[in-house]
């Protein structure tokens, strides 16, 4: 009974983390993209959320940098889907925005981190 429990209490607690059962879902902000590494199956879209306070995009490039797919601005707060065609290899998925401060300073967001590797194995 005590084991029933402890398993019914981590489902629980579980469902509360805010994870989620998306294999495609990539969380953006200040500085990062955070989400899945490889796929076994070729996905067929992408969704992004925008924790930050800026707007971020995603690009998607195959192993010789061709850009695959890329969504426009995503706002913050917001959440896109983007429709892709990834075959088996190595991908990247970054943020290409460049903006500058207030004080004048450039600000890129691939360089600040926002790059990912992704990997398609079938």
């Amino acid at each position: 009974m005590r084991f029933r429990f402890l398993a019914v209490l981590a489902l629980l607690v579980g469902a509360c983390t805010g994870t989620t059962s998306d294999p495609s879902q990539y969380d953006l902000g200040e500085f990062y993209i955070d989400g899945p590494t490889g796929f076994v199956e070729d996905p067929n879209s992408l969704t992004a959320s925008n924790s930050g306070q800026f707007a971020h995009t995603i690009i998607v490039t195959n192993g010789d940098g061709v850009v695959v797919a890329a969504t426009d601005l995503i706002q913050p707060g917001e959440t896109t889907t983007l429709d892709v065609d990834l075959t088996e290899g190595k991908y990247q998925i970054t943020c290409r925005i460049v903006a500058e401060k207030d004080d004048g300073r450039i600000v890129d967001h691939f360089q600040e981190g926002m790059s990912l590797t992704v990997e398609v194995s079938g």
